[in-house]
């Protein structure tokens, strides 16, 4: 019997992708646990995390096409998830 994918909400679309961010972010971070402890409502927590936009984008991309989005869903995914919360692509100079 073939089993049956459910169809994933917007919303958790979306926090795929910032799982995969954080975990793959400088320094890695589990996203679902930052969210757990409440470090996602420090206004800016996500600035002490790095992620070249370049990644951010191939991250967004590749959850796009594993949810079968068309360009424009995948544009507004890739838009949503930058102006959000994801990691910084800038690094920090110390």
């Amino acid at each position: 019997m073939k089993k049956i994918k459910k169809k994933l909400t917007n919303d958790e679309i979306i926090l795929e992708c910032y799982r995969r961010m954080f975990k793959e972010a400088e320094p890695s971070a589990d996203f679902d646990e930052l969210c757990e402890r409440g470090i996602t409502k420090i206004p800016q927590f996500f600035m002490d995390y790095y992620l070249s936009n370049d990644r951010t984008e191939e991250i967004c991309l590749e959850v796009a096409k594993e949810n079968k989005f068309n360009s424009l869903e995948t544009k507004k995914l890739k838009t949503t998830c930058l102006l959000g919360c994801s990691p910084t692509s800038f690094k920090k100079n110390d």
